[in-house]
């Protein structure tokens, strides 16, 4: 090949090597979507973008984001709609949240939207999808002393949820992958806005079942920790309680945890076994006069237990009632596909009749903060 050859060619690659690259400056970068219902009906999609001009110019009178509304009669329609407000095209790879009222949920359903996440080219399929009983716009724009930016203040809150499991953190992804698996009920993040007399609180606690994509109700702290232990999402977290004998309070922090439940069948009847191993330590305690007897030691275990196998029941409780969100049908159908194809149509009828047999070790590896000593 000749040397005037080689040149063209790589004059070729150079020169065609950015044809479809879009300047930073033409873009508006998406940090969170709210959904919301108009009085008559249509969606309401709130799509918060980011200001750097307030940053970079230095100018404390201009918010470092933006929120831009747009109504239609359909999420695709709002969501492109938007655009007509912003000088810019919106661009979404940057998106890390997508805020759903209880009333969009309600109504409209929330499958379009996670289908357009996970159908369409910029939006991240690990989004979080959350869930709140008022104004999705209102808690995307909420002011918080420790950022600028509401949408990261929010994933954050999120993203270190792990240290109390007293929440669920749901993506995009996670919904699709219960619909392949044909788990019927998915559980949403719930977070809340509050006034408080100091200002604005956020609280992420708790979680909302969506069924065929609807709302359908929500769980409570003790019923959302009890899911997580159950569907091993349970990472760290606290027990409260008392000892049998003496009725001293003291906490246990846990510190890790390993948690499964496997169906079994025999003779044709159905149970759930629940195998959890737990390990951590006391970090708050009245006395360390019973902390001296051995034979106290044991109850501290039993009553640890005890209330960890009280937030799982209270989640079994909630299924029995509402459905199947925690995703037992979806274990049985991997492990006896025979018996699975059998029961399928009455499967609802079924497993609420199925007993649950818990496994819970408990070990103690350390005693923290003590108020008296003996």
């Amino acid at each position: 090949m000749s040397r005037t050859i080689r040149l063209l060619l790589l004059l070729i690659l150079i020169l065609t090597g950015c044809y479809d690259r879009v300047d930073l400056n033409e873009l508006e970068i998406v940090v969170g979507i709210g959904l919301d219902v108009t009085e008559d009906g249509k969606i309401k999609a709130t799509v918060q973008v980011l200001n750097p001009s307030s940053l970079t110019n230095g100018n404390s009178d201009s918010e470092p984001f933006a929120q831009i509304e747009s109504v239609a009669e359909s999420f695709t329609e709002a969501v492109r709609y938007a655009n007509l407000y912003s000088p810019n095209r919106l661009y979404y790879p940057h998106n890390r949240l997508i805020i759903f009222s209880e009333e969009f949920a309600k109504t409209h359903g929330t499958h379009h939207v996670i289908d357009w996440v996970m159908r369409t080219e910029e939006p991240r399929e690990d989004l979080f999808i959350l869930i709140t009983s008022g104004e999705a716009s209102d808690v995307l724009g909420t002011r918080f002393p420790t950022g600028p930016i509401p949408s990261f203040e929010i994933t954050q809150i999120v993203l270190t949820s792990y240290v109390n499991s007293v929440s669920t953190v749901t993506t995009a992804f996670n919904y699709a992958k219960n619909l392949a698996s044909n788990i019927p009920i998915t559980v949403f993040g719930r977070i809340e806005k509050t006034t408080e007399t100091n200002g604005e609180m956020i609280t992420y606690s708790g979680g909302a079942l969506i069924e065929k994509h609807h709302f359908l109700d929500y769980l409570t702290e003790t019923e959302t920790k009890g899911f997580n232990w159950l569907t091993g999402q349970y990472k760290t977290g606290l027990v409260v309680t008392r000892t049998k004998n003496t009725e001293d309070q003291f906490t246990f922090e846990i510190v890790r945890n390993n948690s499964k439940v496997s169906p079994v069948l025999k003779d044709g009847k159905l149970t759930f076994e629940v195998k959890t191993e737990v390990s951590g330590r006391i970090i708050k305690m009245k006395s360390s006069k019973s902390l001296l007897d051995p034979n106290a030691w044991p109850g501290y275990l039993q009553v640890i237990e005890e209330g960890i196998k009280s937030d799982m029941k209270a989640a079994i409780d909630k299924a029995h009632t509402t459905g199947d969100f925690l995703g037992l049908g979806d274990l049985v159908k991997r492990k006896f596909p025979n018996y699975w194809r059998d029961n399928e149509e009455a499967w609802e009828k079924i497993w609420p009749t199925a007993s649950f047999t818990f496994d819970i070790h408990i070990a103690i590896h350390g005693v923290g903060k003590i108020n008296r000593f003996m």
